[in-house]
C-alpha cells in the first residue's frame, strides 16, 4: 500500500512539472507565416519581435509581469498616438512618431496576459479590415481571445465587466446605469460617464460624475434629467479619480422601458 502511495505522490508531481512546463512562451504562439523573428535573441519566453519581409509590417509579442516597462514605452502617446476601441476589445492605434498605425491588444493565454501589437508601416496599403483579419486569424491559431484594456493605463485591472441600464416613463423618468467592476474595487473613488444617444444623436451631456464603488462592486448613475427618447445606444466610460480613462465600453439598447443587461 504504501509504495502504490508512493507511485501516486511521484505520478503526481510529474504531472505538475508538466503543466507548469506548458505555461506560454512567447515562441510557443503561432504567427502569420510570412513573419520571422527580428533577430536570433527572439523570441524569448517573454517577448517577440517579428517582421514580415517586404511588407513594412511586423509583430511584437510582450508578457505582463516581464516586460511591464515596453509596453508602457509603446503605449506612452505623448500626444503623438491615437486610439478607436473596437467592440472586440482591441484598438485600432495611429503613432505619428513611428509614421505607423495597426491594432493593439491583450489577451490571456494559460493564466498569463500578452500584449500584442500588429503594427504596419503607413506607406503600406493595407486596409482595416485587412489588418483586423489578420488579428482574427492569430487569435483563432492560437486559441485566444482579447480582454478588456486601456491603453491609456494598461495596468489598471479595473474594467467594466458588466451591468445593466433601467428606464421607466423616458419622458419623466430618470434613466439609471449600475455598472459592475469587482467586489475588489469597493470602496474606491472612480469617475464615471453615461452619454447615451439615439439613432447617432446624443440625448444627454455625459457628464463625467464623481462616484465610489459600492460594497457589491457597483458603480451607479442616474442621468441629470429625463431623456424625452428612449436610446439605443450608451457609451460608458470609467475614469480613476484623476480622470485618466480606465475602460470604455459601448452597449447597445433596446428603445422601450425596463431593465437592459450587458
Amino acid at each position: 500500500m504504501k509504495y502504490k502511495k508512493l507511485v501516486l505522490t511521484l505520478l503526481l508531481v510529474i504531472c505538475l512539472i508538466g503543466a507548469v512546463n506548458a505555461a506560454k512562451n512567447i515562441d510557443d504562439f503561432i504567427v502569420p507565416s510570412d513573419y520571422h523573428p527580428l533577430t536570433d535573441t527572439f523570441p524569448s519566453a517573454h517577448e517577440g519581435t517579428y517582421s514580415s519581409s517586404g511588407s513594412n509590417s511586423g509583430l511584437v509579442i510582450m508578457k505582463y509581469g516581464e516586460e511591464d516597462e515596453d509596453i508602457e514605452m509603446y503605449l506612452e502617446s505623448d500626444g503623438k498616438i491615437s486610439y478607436i476601441k473596437n467592440d472586440d476589445n482591441t484598438y485600432y492605434f495611429t503613432d505619428e512618431s513611428t509614421y505607423s498605425h495597426g491594432i493593439y491588444e491583450v489577451f490571456e493565454a494559460d493564466g498569463d496576459k500578452f500584449f500584442a501589437n500588429f503594427w504596419f508601416s503607413n506607406d503600406n496599403s493595407i486596409s482595416d479590415d485587412e489588418i483586423k483579419d489578420i488579428v482574427l486569424k492569430f487569435n483563432k491559431d492560437n486559441g485566444v481571445k482579447p480582454v478588456s484594456f486601456s491603453p491609456t493605463s494598461p495596468f489598471n485591472s479595473m474594467s467594466i465587466l458588466s451591468g445593466h441600464i433601467s428606464t421607466g416613463n423616458v419622458t419623466s423618468d430618470q434613466t439609471d446605469c449600475s455598472v459592475y467592476v469587482g467586489s475588489e474595487h469597493a470602496g474606491e473613488n472612480v469617475k464615471i460617464s453615461v452619454l447615451y444617444s439615439k439613432d447617432g444623436s446624443n440625448l444627454n451631456q455625459g457628464n463625467i460624475i464623481p462616484k465610489t464603488v459600492d460594497s457589491k462592486g457597483f458603480v451607479s448613475v442616474p442621468t441629470l434629467n429625463a431623456l424625452l427618447k428612449y436610446p439605443d445606444k450608451a457609451k460608458i466610460t470609467i475614469y480613476d479619480s484623476d480622470e485618466k480613462e480606465l475602460d470604455t465600453k459601448t452597449v447597445s439598447l433596446s428603445s422601450k422601458s425596463g431593465s437592459q443587461s450587458f
